[in-house]
């Protein structure tokens, strides 16, 4: 490991960190792979031999890092990504994973990747809940401050009764029609602080702001009023204890949290003889709010992707969700193999056919099976994109030049054999033990950058438990050939016998837990 990427962390003359920077990694590894809570990582560093080991602590004497020292090491490293955009946690994975696809001759030119939708840990809250809790957090912090200021009577009240009990029991306590008549009074009291403390724009004043802005509106007749639900769109504040997950409903699934991308290896192809000896390793992660698209991902993953990889990437296996007109362009430019198992939406009554010679659009209905000539139409006001038209009982049917492509891609994937499609569905598994240990879908962590540090420490750790499968799955097969050999050359059964000991105690092995950090030590 690279420890210099973190020096950034710290000052030259007085400021380094009292333990390495890769026993501090090592810390998060472990936590996520093992699934662990704080105390009980901290408990097995102190105790657990195995754990010192594996983090390089191999004498009793050996001190481990106090828990202020871990806190505040990955406190800089999320506020370091937040203030100036560079994640040096995804550094540090990048780098750690180059030198195993290196060790171990992963080439990695073709892979795969898929998406999952993560919770945040914050409890479900009503529209009442969240912007009751919001002032609540604002008048905590500032507290003495607000005493030396002047309110009314009715803005004094109110923000005693807030201060009093949470959201969701003031919720609980209250009849529906006194809920809907004191959010008015909520949101004339939060304009009232955003005005008094409109100079110190800082800590929860933000989240404050941003959640008036959000719910409430002015009306024309000046009134404050609230916004109705459905103006208030899935990228709003979930609340107040995580400003940055968001809401999504995919599918009927409706998370609150992140959007998590996992890009992986697979140069195994179905039917190879040895695939199972191949090694495949996740070699990019990215985490994002909940409304993110999947077709977002999939460029920066290639990219960083094609760092690591001893050779570029040929070959790109993603479900549907991943084609878009920018993607599509970007295979062309890199010339990469773009495997696709399906498109999103139904297929389209009508068949194209495009002349490229010609530049002349033939229509086919399947329905009636009537063939047209389309006609060139007058493109739409601002973009240039070329369009047909052909004539239906309803009127007219207009076609541009996205459709033709789409249509010319979904005949080209009909033609893919179902091999090859069926590599991409080992990525699932990949996203399923990545969120192992999320019970209910939902992390132990809240705000962007914590996730993303489970992401990448969970992603090392899957990477380190396939390493370890690799090297015992192929020692396995080492030792029972020379066993075989034995046999057939004469060597006494006694050492044969001490041989077929040996690989059970290592298949035995392999399947214990303390394995993975015998490994690592």
């Amino acid at each position: 490991m690279d420890e210099s990427i973190f020096s950034v962390l710290f000052h030259d003359d007085n400021g380094a960190p009292n333990y390495p920077a890769r026993v501090l990694v090592g810390m998060s590894i472990l936590k996520e792979g093992l699934g662990c809570s704080d105390s009980e990582l901290f408990s097995r560093v102190s105790f657990d031999m195995l754990t010192r080991s594996a983090l390089g602590f191999m004498s009793l004497e050996d001190k481990t890092p106090s828990p202020s020292t871990w806190y505040l090491f990955r406190k800089k490293i999320v506020e370091h990504d937040r203030e100036f955009g560079d994640d040096l946690m995804q550094k540090c994975m990048a780098q750690i994973t180059r030198e195993q696809m290196l060790e171990f001759n992963v080439a990695g030119s073709k892979i795969r990747m898929d998406s999952k939708l993560i919770g945040s840990n914050i409890a479900n809250c009503t529209r009442y809940g969240l912007i009751h809790d919001t002032v609540a957090l604002f008048l905590e912090e500032r507290e003495k401050y607000i005493k030396k200021r002047r309110f009314s009577d009715e803005d004094t009240r109110l923000m005693k009764e807030i201060l009093e009990q949470t959201g969701e029991h003031a919720v609980y306590t209250k009849s529906d029609a006194r809920v809907k008549a004191d959010l008015p009074r909520l949101g004339v009291l939060i304009q009232h602080l955003l005005r008094v403390f409109q100079k110190y724009p800082h800590g929860q004043y933000q989240t404050l702001e941003r959640v008036f802005d959000e719910q409430f509106e002015i009306a024309g007749d000046g009134t404050l009023v609230l916004k109705e639900s459905k103006q208030v769109g899935g990228r709003s504040v979930q609340s107040p204890h995580d400003t940055d997950c968001t809401f999504r409903d995919k599918g009927g699934n409706k998370v609150k949290g992140y959007s998590i991308n996992v890009t992986e290896t697979c140069d195994d192809q179905p039917g190879d003889e040895d695939a199972d000896l191949t090694l495949s390793l996740i070699s990019d992660v990215q985490v994002k709010d909940a409304g993110a698209a999947d077709n977002d991902y999939l460029q920066s993953a290639v990219d960083n992707s094609g760092e690591l990889t001893c050779s570029g990437v040929e070959n790109l296996y993603v479900d549907g969700a991943y084609n878009s007109n920018d993607n599509r362009e970007y295979r062309e430019e890199n010339q990469i193999h773009l495997i696709l198992t399906g498109l999103q939406g139904r297929p389209s009554r009508y068949d194209l056919s495009f002349d490229d010679a010609q530049d002349t659009l033939t229509v086919i209905d399947r329905e009636t099976g009537e063939v047209q000539q389309a006609i060139e139409a007058k493109p739409k006001k601002n973009t240039p994109v070329k369009r047909w038209r052909i004539k239906t009982g309803m009127g007219y049917r207009y076609f541009d030049e996205n459709d033709v492509e789409v249509f010319m891609l979904r005949r080209r994937l009909e033609k893919i054999p179902k091999e090859e499609t069926n590599t991409r569905n080992n990525v699932e598994a990949t996203i399923f033990q990545l969120g192992y240990h999320c019970p209910h879908g939902k992390t132990r962590y809240r705000t962007l950058g914590k996730h993303k540090l489970w992401a990448y420490s969970r992603s090392a750790w899957i990477n380190f438990r396939r390493i370890l499968k690799h090297v015992t799955t192929t020692s396995e097969r080492t030792l029972s050939g020379q066993l075989s050999s034995c046999f057939f050359t004469g060597v006494p059964a006694k050492i044969s016998f001490l041989v077929k000991i040996f690989f059970n105690n290592v298949k035995f092995l392999k399947f214990r837990e303390e394995t993975a950090f015998w490994a690592l030590s």
